[in-house]
């Protein structure tokens, strides 16, 4: 057995030797790295605490999940449990472990949300280091739960902190100048129609097992990584209407804060729901890239768009009254 599935063996072993009694805290840590809860912490930063956090948070989430769908369907790795029988998941962790397993996109989506946070708070120690602790569990609990090899997680890990501040230089680089944001999105939709193209030519692996049946069926492996595409174009679009046009503020009153958040949140289970259901008929693959570019830009956007209004309506009242 090869000394990454060597270590899971010996994470499993400690689950089974204590009963288990740890396995329902990484199960709840993991879920803090997936929708919807990791897009309530990164818009609600974006639209009530910190909008350029926020955004450095936006394109670091979506840059990384795209680089993330590149590198799983070019290495096309199988999970742990499928390279040896062995290696058991500990309870439903298998239902969120999508797609092929290299590099980990949990520890992707962790890394450019709690990780930036981390380091974006690095003066307030307390703050930094509860993000930090989050995004170490979160690492950690891909491994603990069998769903992921170290390496999987380490290259995760690495390769998003690289995007994070590529494309953190890129946006710097692109509000500086008349239409280098225009320059950034032509660069990056290059990218995506030839990633697109990527993964409709290429080919997979097609191993069987002894009924003849396929050990993975590539057709469910590829849908994550037309997500993350479309999420990077919708998040892309909407960055440039809101910096153009929109222009909100993060800036308000506790009460405007917390309703942007509540309201957010509210969206998002709608958007996630509707969404998914409203372009189920252009197929896995097209139909989860439609979707994730609507909600991004939505939420980049639009959203941004109607509080921003809301609120100048309510003080114009509030004036009006005095």
């Amino acid at each position: 057995m090869a000394i990454d599935l060597q270590y899971l063996m010996l994470l499993q072993n400690l689950r089974n030797a204590t009963g288990g009694i740890f396995n329902d805290f990484f199960l709840y840590i993991t879920t803090c790295a997936v929708d919807p809860f990791v897009l309530f912490v990164l818009f609600s930063i974006y639209w009530a605490v910190d909008k350029d956090l926020g955004q450095t948070m936006l394109f670091g989430y979506n840059g990384g999940n795209f680089m993330n769908g590149v590198l799983k369907l070019t290495a096309c790795m199988y999970r742990p449990w499928i390279r040896s029988d062995a290696i058991v998941p500990a309870g439903d962790a298998k239902v969120a472990a999508t797609g092929y397993s290299f590099p980990s996109g949990h520890s992707t989506c962790a890394t450019a949300v709690y990780g930036t946070a981390s380091y974006h708070y690095r003066k307030q120690r307390a703050l930094s280091i509860l993000f930090l602790v989050v995004l170490l569990l979160i690492l950690f609990s891909r491994n603990f739960l069998g769903v992921h090899t170290p390496e999987d997680v380490i290259v995760g890990f690495s390769c998003t902190a690289v995007v994070v501040y590529l494309l953190y230089r890129a946006r710097m680089w692109a509000e500086k100048g008349k239409n280098r944001d225009l320059i950034l999105l032509a660069v990056c939709v290059a990218l995506i129609v030839i990633s697109l193209i990527y993964f409709a030519v290429k080919s997979y692996p097609l191993d069987v097992k002894p009924d003849g049946s396929l050990v993975v069926d590539p057709a469910k492996m590829t849908p994550n990584s037309y997500d993350a595409c479309g999420g990077f174009l919708g998040m892309l679009i909407g960055w440039i209407l809101e910096r153009r046009y929109i222009r909100f503020s993060s800036n308000g009153s506790g009460a405007a804060r917390a309703a942007r958040c509540i309201g957010g949140m509210l969206l998002i289970l709608v958007l996630n729901t509707v969404l998914y259901s409203a372009f189920a008929g252009l197929g896995k693959n097209w139909g989860k890239f439609t979707a994730d570019m609507f909600l991004m830009f939505i939420c980049t956007a639009v959203y941004p768009a109607i509080f921003k209004k809301i609120e100048l309506a309510q003080a114009h009242h509030s004036t009006s009254e005095k």
